[in-house]
């Protein structure tokens, strides 16, 4: 491998990844991938052939959980058979029989036990494992509101991580987004819409005191007598009156 690929960790840690797992290489002498998955079975429910997730899990958790069974040898010595990815068997506890004594039974001489192996030197301490650089997020950051919140923080557009260290309140621009109604503002960074009413208009104005948005009186007929009809306006209440169209009938309804 070293005069394959030098000391470049980059094109290491590659091959090993791509190659040197299903060849049943290991990283450190102190760490072999199937006597860790095999010794665990909640680790094989949550990663099941995923062989780089338990190097990656030993490294950030499995030390600190005291889950010290990571060599074919100390995993032979607690009674595991340890397999390969196409479960040919790598090793697997030596069956010793009890020799019969006066003090044995009968049925008791018959027994085999198979948990107790042959005596394997180990490592006392295992070395850490370290983790790849290639399963370290670089972490790509846009800001984006957060669900439930009128905030909003960096998120990683590669891995979802949230940096809530600089989460903050959204903030309003100082435009308005207008339509006949309503008027609208966003947050100056995330874009949210975080605030939106309807305009507002003083008495007989047709200009929003709010975002300065114009329109255009829509009216209705309100009432009429037979001189005048009231209109009103139905977007700011506006009301005037003015005389019927005559002789005939008034846009009104009014008849002369």
């Amino acid at each position: 491998m070293v005069k394959a690929h030098g000391n470049e960790e980059a094109a290491l840690w590659d091959h090993f990844a791509a190659h040197g797992l299903s060849e049943g290489r290991a990283l450190s002498k102190s760490f072999h991938v199937f006597a860790y998955r095999d010794a665990y079975e909640d680790l094989q429910e949550a990663f099941g052939n995923n062989l780089i997730a338990y190097y990656i899990h030993y490294a950030t958790h499995g030390m600190q959980e005291n889950r010290s069974i990571t060599t074919v040898p100390q995993a032979v010595k607690a009674g595991i058979t340890v397999t390969g990815l196409r479960g040919q068997v790598i090793a697997r506890p030596v069956p010793v029989v009890i020799t019969p004594t006066e003090e044995t039974s009968q049925e008791e001489t018959k027994h085999e036990e198979t948990g107790n192996p042959v005596a394997i030197p180990e490592t006392p301490s295992p070395e850490p494992v370290p983790v790849p650089s290639a399963t370290v997020c670089t972490h790509q950051y846009i800001t984006r509101q957060l669900e439930n919140t009128g905030s909003h923080a960096p998120v990683c557009e590669i891995c979802g991580y949230i940096d809530e260290q600089k989460q903050e309140p959204c903030e309003a621009e100082d435009e308005y987004i207008i339509d006949i109604v309503y008027h609208r503002q966003k947050c100056k960074k995330c874009d949210r819409l975080i605030d939106m009413n309807t305009h507002q208009y003083p008495t007989n104005d047709y200009i929003c005191s709010v975002c300065g948005y114009r329109h255009e009186h829509d009216y209705y007929v309100l009432n009429f007598d037979d001189k005048y009809h009231i209109k009103r306006c139905t977007l700011c209440n506006f009301a005037s009156s003015e005389p019927h169209t005559t002789p005939g009938v008034c846009k009104c309804g009014y008849s002369s």
